[in-house]
């Protein structure tokens, strides 16, 4: 990995202006190239072993070798954008409560698929959620706030921090000692470190950087904002922490919520279905009448929504409303149709 990392720098554009163009295609074949090279080496390796050779010593697979990665582009939905404590607080005083709550928000949008309308964040807004905290009350550090949700765990070196990040999502550096020159904002209290959130990594003409979330409250918090650190630069990547979480069973999704078994559901309903046929008992279809409002038949017109969702992990959720419903005598369950309106 580190010679390939090598020969992506010197075919970097920025070091050939004069043949951008042309440097920016070999670049981006890179990668492809050297891929195919370790596939080839790996296979050559394995020539002319015998079965008993092989089983007592199977071939290592060779891990893809990613150059760039950034999980806000991975996964759009994440709700970066959104405070994660309250507008009149001081983000230098409560830097570990937005970034735990981001980190944690963002993992969840990746469990439920898009982009959720029920956050947890810290204040009054949040105060009615299991795990929440107010704030004022006490300052937390990220570790306690990953602890309200089931633990946390630690990754070391830029390896393990990267390897986290596209499997499970961002992670909060808690070793960042950074220079003045690149705060967003004058920092006090006279603290030794800083939380920042790592969202993924870059090859530049330089070598490799992090990606860092910005620290700022508003909606414009797009990729081109974010700030590049160096790699092993500023203590950046010697300590990472992340919730053991998946946020799996976590509801992102405000209810009412119709909770069904839909485990042998194609996956492909949470994102590109635009509508479900569900076939429910008698007892089920009273549940979706408790759902609704308006009774299951007043539903129809008024185009009341409620939440679909799967009761073996409730963040796969998805709101809809209910189109038709007919009683089927031979399966002794209702055809209930339902359109998603998300």
């Amino acid at each position: 990995a580190r010679h390939l990392r090598i020969l992506r720098l010197r075919l970097h554009p920025d070091k050939h202006l004069e043949q951008s163009v042309r440097a920016t295609k070999v670049y981006q074949e890179a990668q492809e190239f050297c891929e195919r090279c370790l596939l080839s080496i790996a296979a050559g390796n394995n020539q002319g072993k015998g079965v008993a050779d092989e089983a007592a010593a199977p071939a290592a697979q060779t891990p893809p070798v990613i150059f760039d990665y950034d999980a806000r582009r991975r996964y759009p939905y994440m709700p970066l954008d959104v405070p994660s404590i309250p507008q009149h607080l001081d983000i230098r005083l409560h830097l570990s409560h937005l970034v735990a709550y981001h980190c944690i928000n963002s993992r969840g949008s990746m469990a439920h698929r898009r982009r959720p309308d029920r956050l947890w964040h810290d204040g009054d807004d949040g105060a009615e959620m299991a795990g929440c905290d107010k704030l004022g009350m006490r300052r937390k550090s990220v570790a306690e706030i990953f602890e309200n949700f089931g633990g946390y765990k630690m990754m070391r070196g830029a390896e393990a921090i990267k390897s986290e990040i596209v499997q499970f999502g961002p992670v909060v550096s808690v070793s960042f000692r950074p220079g003045s020159n690149l705060l967003e904002f004058p920092m006090n209290g006279g603290r030794a470190a800083y939380e920042v959130l790592l969202v993924g990594w870059k090859l530049t003409g330089t070598g490799e950087v992090w990606i860092v979330q910005p620290l700022r409250r508003s909606t414009d918090a797009s990729a081109a904002l974010a700030t590049l650190v160096p790699f092993g630069h500023y203590n950046i990547d010697d300590y990472a922490l992340a919730p053991t979480d998946l946020f799996e069973n976590t509801p992102w999704q405000s209810g009412p919520h119709l909770s069904l078994d839909l485990s042998d559901a194609d996956r492909e309903w949470l994102s590109s279905w635009e509508g479900m046929i569900l076939w429910l008992s008698s007892p089920q279809l009273e549940d979706l009448g408790g759902c609704l409002g308006r009774g299951v038949m007043g539903s129809v017109k008024s185009q009341e929504t409620f939440i679909l969702r799967d009761e073996r992990a409730a963040a796969r959720s998805r709101r809809c409303r209910l189109v038709d419903m007919e009683w089927f005598r031979g399966k002794k369950k209702w055809k209930v149709e339902v359109n998603f309106v998300d």
